[in-house]
């Protein structure tokens, strides 16, 4: 017996319902239930006064398909004004532990972007490759099936070595994710920089929702020959959201008030029999 098999674009036949695949997609997204297909569209809502006024139209549209093993097989995103459609393809393998063994991702450019995973205690692995050359490599932390850092790779030109590029830290509090801390290396004018974003997150205790979320972005400037970390930039925003259900418990109206601008996403969500 094989210890791969393939997951076609919509899915394989078979008499017994399909299991879903470890670490799908439809974990990543909080979706419940066996979801089929999402159709997303994305309003800017005026304000007069401080209260809403009037409804614009729809700025971005997106589909999403899913197979019957939690997989996102095919996304579309469009905007308002482009006649411009970014289509991706998704294909996978999965291995006999019903574990994602390969993915590979087919882009409005016609270039494949493939990932290879490894399957070890707590860590997942994975290489990545653009048009079968390889650009970097990512490694996932878990606890208790929770990831709680990833570590991004690239590949150095000069001595053909990876180097950390870089991470984000996923912390947590009894029941939710609590904040994400992600930071980012990258160079200005031969100045070495690191950018780092850090997330917070507020959940009804009921519900178990989102309720708010805080980011705030500091640059520090690692090049000060004092050696002393300096911030550069300080940003700070705060999203207050709030939701509608549908019988599943899937979000289908979700509006976000940021900086006293309100943006409303409505859903339409079709299911397996």
């Amino acid at each position: 017996m094989k210890s791969l098999f393939y997951v076609l674009l919509l899915g394989v036949v078979s008499c017994s319902k399909p299991v879903l695949v470890k670490n799908n997609d439809l974990e990543k997204e909080n979706l419940k239930g066996n979801v089929k297909s999402i159709y997303t569209e994305k309003y800017y809502i005026k304000m007069k006064n401080g209260m809403p006024k009037k409804q614009g139209k729809a700025l971005k549209k997106e589909i999403k398909l899913f197979n019957q093993y939690g997989l996102k097989t095919y996304s579309c995103v469009s905007f308002s004004g482009y006649t411009y459609k970014s289509k991706h393809y998704f294909e996978y393998k999965i291995d006999n532990l019903n574990r994602i063994k390969s993915k590979t991702e087919k882009s409005p450019n016609n270039s494949l972007e493939e990932r290879d995973f490894y399957y070890s205690k707590n860590c997942i692995s994975s290489s990545l490759n653009i048009d079968n050359i390889m650009v970097g490599k990512i490694i996932e932390l878990y606890n208790r099936d929770r990831i709680i850092r990833t570590n991004y790779f690239t590949e150095n030109q000069k001595n053909n070595k990876y180097s950390l590029y870089s991470f984000t830290i996923y912390l947590y509090n009894n029941r939710n994710q609590d904040s994400i801390i992600s930071n980012y290396d990258f160079s200005e004018k031969k100045k070495k920089f690191i950018l780092t974003a850090q997330q917070k997150y507020f959940y009804d205790n009921n519900t178990n929702e989102l309720l708010n979320h805080n980011t705030y972005f500091l640059c520090d400037d690692l090049g000060d020959p004092a050696n002393v970390l300096a911030i550069q930039r300080k940003n700070y925003t705060f999203k207050d959201y709030h939701y509608k259900y549908d019988k599943f418990g899937n979000w289908v109206e979700k509006v976000v008030l940021e900086n006293n601008v309100l943006t409303k996403y409505t859903r339409k969500i079709k299911y397996f029999s």
